[in-house]
This record gives C-alpha cells, structure tokens and sequence, in this order.
C-alpha cells in the first residue's frame, strides 16, 4: 500500500461482485417458489442472480424479487389483522421466525443493493459510498476474501479523498466516478 497512490475500483465491477454476493445468499433459498407463488414466470432469473453473468438480468432480477417479497410481508401483516404497526409486526416476526428473519434480511440487502445500482446509475457519490459501505459486510459474511480485504481499504480512501485531493473529490461529486 503506497499513500500517494489511489486505486480505484471499476463500479460495474464492484457491482458484479455485490450481485454475486447477493447470489450466494439466495443459492438454494426456495427464492423460485416464493416467485411462483407470486405469480411470476421465473425461467432463469434466480441462475441469473447466482451466476452474474447476465449482469442486466442479474440487476432486474433484483428490482423485481425486491417489490415481491414486500408485497407478501405487507400480505402476511393484512392476513393477520394485528393491531400493532407494521415495523412492530416485522420485529415480532423476525424474533419468532427464522425463515422470517431470513426473507426479510434479503429484502433489506436488496433494498441496498438497488441504491447502490441508483447512485451509479445517478453518479451519486455520497450514495455510492454509503450503498457500498452497507454492503460491504457481505463480503466478510460470504467469503469473498479478496473484496474482503480490499473493499474496506478503498471506502477508507475514499472518505479521506476531500482532504486529501479536494480537485479529484469534487470531481466524483459531479458525477465523473463513473
């Protein structure tokens, strides 16, 4: 590690490997039942989300999953006829159901990982790192040793890049990241 050199990772690289995160997160889950239940031809699109390498159908995959699952937790509150509100009702859940838990973990990750593709879609900096930086657990948690090692490195980098090199963050503030 050398102090005066920035490296810089690719975002459409970054967001492959967030992808393939979210891929082995979902490997064997029951995901494509959940999608037909829902009434979705789901022909591909959970190999699509495993293998990344249709990042396009990888990504949709991802915008669409998303809306279901909130839509059968909203569906599962309704049926229930509690009381309470919904987060209550999502934290009860979460406490006396793994599978629950599980479920709703993915739909929180995806929640990121559609911000994370927003901020590179908006060239978002201050998205960019915040998406990136919550997702960054996941390569810890899924063994993606080198993204493990590295991707904490560059967001560190990142965030001492105003000081730094003020005319290379303003830059990225305008959009020129990606």
């Amino acid at each position: 590690y050398v102090e005066d050199i920035f490296a810089f990772f690719g975002p459409l690289h970054l967001e492959k490997a967030v992808l393939s995160c979210f891929g082995d997160l979902v490997k064997g889950s029951g995901l494509d039942d959940i999608m037909k239940s829902a009434g979705l031809s789901t022909v591909g699109l959970v190999t699509a989300m495993c293998d990344v390498n249709h990042i396009k159908r990888a990504r949709y995959t991802c915008q669409v999953v998303g809306p279901v699952l909130q839509s059968l937790v909203e569906d599962a509150f309704s049926a229930v006829q509690d009381e309470s509100s919904l987060n209550i009702w999502i934290e009860k859940q979460k406490g006396e159901s793994v599978t629950f838990r599980y479920y709703y973990g993915l739909l929180e990750h995806l929640c990121q990982i559609n911000l994370f593709v927003r901020s590179l879609r908006e060239a978002n900096f201050e998205l960019f790192v915040t998406s990136l930086e919550k997702l960054c657990p996941l390569f810890f948690a899924l063994d993606h040793v080198h993204y493990a090692r590295w991707v904490p490195v560059f967001l560190h980098d990142l965030k001492l890049l105003k000081t730094k090199d003020p005319e290379l963050f303003d830059s990225f503030q305008k959009g020129y990241f990606v």
